[in-house]
């Protein structure tokens, strides 16, 4: 590339310019590989090295030198550099994927005005060196921008980007769409009649088929891969077979198959010192031993694996790793060490932002400390691993919803440009028809014809904008539903560690408190599952709600029907979610009392729930024939929180409190501010 180039030296060349130089030199020898075909060719070589070398050093060199002399300028144009940044990716992006990505970097500030096709290339190693830097998701996008730029001037490259797309989604759990890139990949290998790459996609396939739970399909593919391998001599796809078909055997609980895969493996990699597919063979190894309850074993290989992984820098394989290390050391019974090894596992993955790995962790964490019987601990990081669970999936939900959101808008202003079309249409025909005048009947037909067909069209047009608004308000509705499942699941999970925390508790009026706190969660999370139950998500049905509400409670305070009758008088009426969560937690407290303290001493009862809208007020009572209370004034003066809660939910629905204990008590509350569901 550089051939014809004459090299001079201007100014001042000091003797700390020349060892920087010297010293670059010797790193640019680091990247030749040994023993194998170099990488780039010797009448290259040289001024690549200088190319870098210059790029460091020009700051050290003398200032009798000038701008049109400039020494970067002599070595290589704009082009030249990023050829060469592209020359040297090719090669190491595999196995120095941190060095390749930074090289990228350095040639973001060169000018934009560069061949399509060479930043078609620069993406392309960028997204290839995200992957081996364990970034999936970001390298996804890359690949995924690649394909939509539909780069036919390399086909071969187009393909590699559907197989890397398919492997990328199976890393990270998405099987169903791996497998159609997977197969969309083999098309395009098999229309080039490349033997290597349809073999390495049917590797890859065999992958996705074995998460599947497919294992005889993923077999047939890693031996009809493997064969092919076996005829071109390729040895490193050779080895990548046995891995696969070690894991599946294992995965079969056939052990010593799947052992005897690995050991050919480890020795093909030996013998090609490839260090990347060493770390991953002494992984698996590791995790087959640990099946089999090998702990010693295991945690020799695993801890090799772990350097292995090291070397390379790949921050989501060696996260993998030391989680694994710290379970197999707190079974171990190096408990403290294998927490330490989870933290730091922890660490590395939040300074990574590999966040879909978080939540494993955690659990992780939680089963070490229940393990140590650190039940505080554990219960702070089950608590964590619920959370980032929620982050990622509400991560997701609102993606989508901006997404559709954005269709939204642009079928709006899609809209109302036809709409100006359509205006600016009509002005010109009335325009037309003033010049032309009324004597051009014939001519008068014709537009009128013309003007019903593009009527006809126009309509046709709007009606599918209206199709795809309506659609796209559909899908809106469905994902407020699913937020609503999520709210009502995330309710739930706090009632449940609300009933778990319960459970240490020794302290019996603790305990309680606890389980009351409990009910009151419950009876917002039913709020959030009649919503998203409902094909309307403006209001809840008051009569409906009432009744599974009064009736759970019935069931957690194990009270028969036949000993406390349930009578009801609610009018059948939709209500606002703002309205309905006050009236649920009071109607929940005061049936809680009567349910826990009306009957004591008594072997029948009657308990009745009203609730009426008499003009512009809400009426809610809920009364009782038990023992009834000796001093009210006392009651709504004492500490009661389940009081204290009814009487500010009062206040906030500008009500008023009555309570009266004649043959029983019977609560009324007078409710202003309430809506209803519009």
């Amino acid at each position: 590339m550089l051939h014809g180039h004459k090299i001079t030296l201007q100014g001042d060349f000091n003797l700390s310019g020349m060892a920087f130089l010297y010293a670059l030199l010797i790193l640019g020898k680091t990247l030749l590989p040994t023993k194998r075909k170099p990488m780039i060719e010797r009448n290259t070589l040289v001024p690549l090295i200088l190319f870098f070398c210059l790029i460091s050093i020009h700051p050290l060199m003398g200032q009798n030198g000038n701008d049109e002399d400039s020494l970067l300028d002599e070595v290589a144009t704009d082009k030249e550099k990023i050829e060469m940044v592209i020359s040297i990716c090719n090669d190491i992006v595999e196995t120095k994927a941190d060095s390749c990505y930074q090289l990228i970097q350095s040639t973001k500030p060169l000018p934009e005005h560069i061949p399509n096709q060479l930043k078609r290339e620069l993406d392309f190693n960028e997204a290839m060196a995200l992957r081996g830097k364990g970034k999936y998701q970001e390298s996804i996008k890359l690949f995924e921008a690649f394909i939509e730029k539909n780069d036919s001037e390399n086909k071969l490259r187009y393909a590699f980007a559907h197989y890397h797309i398919a492997s990328l989604n199976m890393n990270v759990g998405n099987y169903e769409v791996a497998l159609e890139f997977s197969n969309k990949a083999d098309s395009l290998f098999q229309k080039e009649n490349n033997l290597k790459m349809i073999a390495m996609n049917n590797n890859a396939r065999g992958g996705i088929f074995r998460n599947l739970g497919n294992e005889d399909k993923a077999l047939e593919l890693y031996k009809e891969a493997l064969l092919t391998y076996r005829n071109l001599r390729d040895s490193t796809g050779m080895a990548e077979c046995y891995n696969n078909m070690a894991n599946a055997y294992g995965q079969m609980g056939k052990f010593d198959e799947s052992m005897e895969y690995f050991k050919l493996q480890e020795n093909l990699n030996i013998q090609l010192k490839d260090s990347v597919g060493l770390a991953y063979t002494y992984e698996n190894m590791g995790a087959l031993m640990g099946i089999q309850g090998k702990l010693d074993e295991t945690y020799r290989l695993l801890t090799k694996s772990r350097k292995l992984h090291q070397a390379t820098g790949n921050e989501r394989n060696i996260i993998n790793v030391e989680l694994m290390l710290g379970f197999v050391m707190t079974e171990l019974g190096r408990e403290k060490e294998g927490v330490d090894m989870m933290k730091n596992s922890l660490v590395l993955a939040e300074e990574a932002e590999l966040k879909d790995l978080l939540p494993r962790i955690y659990n992780g964490l939680s089963k070490s400390y229940v393990q140590q019987r650190d039940f505080e601990n554990a219960y702070d990081a089950k608590v964590k691993e619920y959370k980032t669970k929620n982050d990622i999936k509400n991560e997701k939900v609102k993606s989508r919803i901006a997404e559709l959101d954005a269709k939204y808008q642009n079928s709006v202003k899609e809209n109302e440009i036809i709409v100006l079309n359509a205006e600016n249409e009509k002005k010109d025909i009335r325009n037309f028809w003033m010049r032309i005048g009324l004597a051009l009947a014939l001519a008068l037909l014709a537009v009128i014809a013309f003007l019903l067909v593009q009527r006809q069209k126009r309509n046709k047009l709007l009606q599918e904008k209206n199709t795809i608004i309506s659609t796209a308000l559909k899908d809106k509705d469905i994902l407020l539903k699913e937020i609503h499942h999520r709210v009502k699941n995330n309710l739930q999970v706090i009632s449940s560690l609300l009933n778990l925390q319960s459970q240490f508790i020794k302290d019996h009026h603790a305990a309680q408190a606890i389980n009351e706190g409990r009910n009151r969660v419950h009876s917002m999370a039913l709020i959030h599952q009649s919503l998203y139950q409902k094909d309307s998500l403006l209001g809840i049905d008051a009569k409906t709600y009432f009744e599974q509400l009064i009736s759970e409670l019935f069931h957690t305070y194990k009270v028969d029907h036949d000993r406390v009758e349930l009578k009801m008088d609610i009018d059948s009426m939709e209500l606002d979610v703002d309205t309905m969560v006050p009236l649920g937690l009071m109607v929940n407290e005061l049936v809680t009392n009567a349910l826990k303290y009306a009957f004591i001493g008594k072997d029948q009862g009657i308990l009745m729930v009203s609730l009426k809208e008499d003009e512009t007020v809400l009426k809610l009572c809920v009364a009782d024939n038990g023992i009834g209370i000796e001093n009210t004034e006392q009651l709504e003066s004492g500490d009661s929180f389940g009081y204290q809660l009814i009487e500010a939910f009062v206040a906030k629905m500008d009500g008023e409190l009555d309570i009266s204990s004649q043959n029983g008590t019977a609560v009324t509350l007078t409710l202003k501010d309430y809506k209803k569901a519009s």
